[in-house]
């Protein structure tokens, strides 16, 4: 976890600079996709959905961006001698890093780093994300967008899971 802090604060000071030299890109997506756990089962559902933003500052090859996703499942918990109870679970991730894009055209990848805060059912943890996306152009100002992210949270607490998402991206200044 500390190596994927290093870079992301390399990758974060990088992109920096090398934005404020170009004429930049404004983007600003909305997502829905699907979350899976990848941890201790008991602190983090096994799946669920999710719904986000996506703010993006760029030139041709790297960029910031900010996220705010809502994860979000319904869960069947069994109580001790009483049945079984659905509870309400959910996640909410707001996190900024750099973006590295790869390719021109119509079609290009991303992969970026992200560090930020994330509330678990009520309690905040500090997390760590790693993600990779295409971006395919649907129009001179919008994209279609698949994203996947690993997310890492915590540093006593450690639980993981993965996102996968589908949306649109508008572009401002294209």
């Amino acid at each position: 976890m500390k190596c994927l802090l290093i870079i992301t604060i390399v990758l974060f000071t990088g992109a920096l600079n090398i934005c404020s030299q170009s004429k930049q890109l404004i983007s600003l997506a909305f997502y829905s996709g699907a979350f899976f756990s990848g941890g201790d089962v008991s602190s983090i559902p096994r799946n669920g959905f999710s719904m986000g933003l996506d703010f993006e500052a760029r030139n041709k090859m790297f960029g910031m961006y900010g996220n705010f996703t809502y994860d979000f499942t319904n869960v069947k918990e069994t109580i001790y001698n009483s049945g079984t109870e659905t509870k309400f679970v959910y996640i909410i991730e707001a996190y900024m890093g750099p973006r590295w894009f790869i390719g021109r055209g119509k079609l290009n990848g991303l992969i970026d780093l992200g560090l930020g805060y994330y509330k678990l059912d009520g309690e905040g943890h500090m997390g760590l994300n790693i993600g990779a996306g295409l971006n395919y152009g649907l129009s001179k100002k919008i994209d279609l967008s698949l994203k996947s992210k690993y997310h890492v949270l915590g540093i006593n607490f450690i639980t993981t899971y993965a996102e996968l998402s589908l949306g649109l991206r508008y572009n401002f200044s294209k």
